[in-house]
């Protein structure tokens, strides 16, 4: 990452874009008064240099990776941390060695990923989230398929029509989701639209849909309903699920497997 190479004006597109985060090509073209052709080589070069990341329509400013992990995805790691490894040591048990798999952009998914780099099992993993792209780059045995897309900064993923599109020419064994609020007699639901539509695609795509859920999320609903309880073939939820939604629960769901807080988070 260099300032050196910029000319005057490529230090004043940086400056803007740092004052406002992004900014679209028309919008530089504007504040510049210069061809599209222009803004665009000039974002090139900024990108090359690792100053701004391009984006669908123009360009954000560059995050470090201490700052991607800053993100809100990241930060609810720390929210039932101790059930998300729970769930998540049952979860990298459940995946055999050559299956392949897609893992959503979920905070309990990132804990998924970051055991399944820690066990170097040989897999192909399917996912749109760059945290946990990032996160499986960490073992030379799995090889990652990334949904391309437009970056979304609040979830860390790769989203709108193209991520979509993508999504549709993959097959998985296995699909691993989170929610935001889960009825073990109704199903599953997102606060975002950008990325449910996503998780619908792979679901219809997969021979088993596999949900991650810690006991916090039962109960809740939110803006977008996902899944029908009858989607979901497997629920791995924790030690802490109240007995009434766990009669429930496997009233309606084929398989449930509940992770043992105390001994699964002292071997993590």
């Amino acid at each position: 990452m260099s300032y050196e190479n910029l000319n005057n004006r490529q230090r004043e597109i940086l400056e803007y874009i740092e004052s406002k985060k992004t900014a679209s090509y028309l919008e530089l073209e504007s504040k510049f008064d210069v061809s599209n052709m222009t803004i665009r080589r000039d974002i090139d070069f900024l990108a090359q240099e690792e100053l701004v990341i391009k984006t669908l329509g123009g360009a954000q400013l560059a995050k470090s990776i201490n700052d991607v992990y800053e993100s809100p995805v990241a930060n609810r790691l720390s929210i039932n941390g101790a059930e998300k490894k729970a769930i998540a040591i049952e979860a990298s048990n459940y995946i055999e060695p050559g299956e392949i798999i897609y893992l959503d952009g979920s905070s309990t998914c990132l804990e998924l990923a970051k055991k399944i780099a820690e066990q170097s099992k040989a897999l192909t993993i399917v996912t749109n989230s760059l945290l946990i792209h990032m996160e499986l780059a960490r073992s030379s045995n799995i090889s990652i398929v990334s949904l391309g897309g437009q970056y979304d900064p609040v979830s860390c993923c790769l989203t709108g029509p193209n991520t979509e599109e993508h999504a549709h020419k993959y097959f998985v064994k296995k699909a691993f989701f989170s929610t935001k609020g889960f009825s073990p007699s109704v199903g599953t639901f997102e606060s975002s639209a950008e990325t449910f539509r996503i998780k619908q695609i792979l679901a219809s795509h997969c021979d088993e849909v596999i949900l991650l859920a810690d006991h916090t999320k039962f109960g809740q609903k939110s803006l977008c309903k996902v899944f029908d309880i009858s989607q979901i073939h497997t629920v791995i939820t924790d030690s802490g699920l109240d007995n009434d939604n766990r009669v429930v629960l496997e009233a309606n769901v084929a398989k449930v497997i509940t992770a043992q807080l105390k001994e699964s988070v002292a071997n993590f």
